[in-house]
């Protein structure tokens, strides 16, 4: 497998030669190949939701262990960015400053990348604020895919226990996909599965967000700030959250 298996083909997409395009934005990086081998000399946007590139550099420098699966997706995708990186026809657009960054120290350009931040909406955020006292429960919101299953387990072997030492009544609840794998009802940890309503679990909880490879889920750290969640994070993770938060 050279290519990563969510990729589209220029067959996919040729039905879009019979349109005429002043300018073609490709918001995830599977489309760039095949947009490219349909428009080799325009012009294209591209937004990167992640820099697989720049995780995969630091797993290697901070030798992280991954499993098979994900460690496949960081070496498909680097292959993936830094090809994209080396088209000087492209507008690399990244999330972060410290994406957007990391591609400038490797390429030596700066004229074509920009950032488009995401910014919380602070005006519900104060809105939703609320002083309470906390649960013994800590939570862990939101899909345990292969880039946050090595940090979930760090959390699980290294982290957790020396909390359950220090408030022994303490209790790990983790919602969303795979986090069912993870119960283990005599530490206490519970594994609910993938969370079916509109809102946020276990509302008087400290959320976390443990990260130790920066995989990176800003959208979910902006859902718990506009929501009056407390949480905490890593510092990996909190890139691209402006400082003052």
């Amino acid at each position: 497998m050279s290519h990563p298996r969510v990729e589209l083909n220029a067959k996919d997409l040729s039905f879009l030669l019979k349109y005429e395009f002043e300018n073609i934005h490709c918001d995830e990086v599977i489309f760039y190949r095949a947009l490219r081998s349909l428009y080799p000399s325009k012009k294209i946007n591209v937004r990167f939701h992640n820099s697989y590139a720049r995780i995969n550099y630091r797993r290697k420098i901070a030798d992280i262990k991954v499993d098979c699966k994900f460690w496949l997706t960081l070496k498909l995708f680097d292959s993936l960015e830094r090809e994209i990186f080396r088209d000087e026809n492209c507008q690399k657009i990244f999330l972060t400053g410290e994406d957007c960054s990391f591609y400038s120290s490797l390429f030596g350009r700066t004229s074509d990348c920009e950032v488009w931040p995401f910014i919380p909406d602070m005006e519900s955020a104060i809105k939703n604020r609320r002083d309470e006292t906390l649960s013994h429960k800590i939570v862990w919101y939101g899909g345990i895919e292969s880039h946050k299953k090595a940090s979930v387990e760090w959390f699980i072997k290294d982290v957790y226990p020396q909390v359950k030492s220090m408030i022994p009544d303490v209790e790990f609840h983790l919602w969303g996909n795979g986090s069912e794998l993870y119960n283990d009802e005599r530490l206490s940890i519970y594994g609910h599965g993938k969370y079916m309503k509109d809102d946020l679990p276990e509302k008087n909880s400290l959320y976390i967000n443990p990260d130790i490879i920066g995989g990176g889920i800003k959208l979910k750290l902006m859902a718990l700030i506009e929501n009056g969640i407390p949480f905490i994070s890593s510092v990996l993770d909190m890139k691209g959250i402006p400082k003052k938060l």
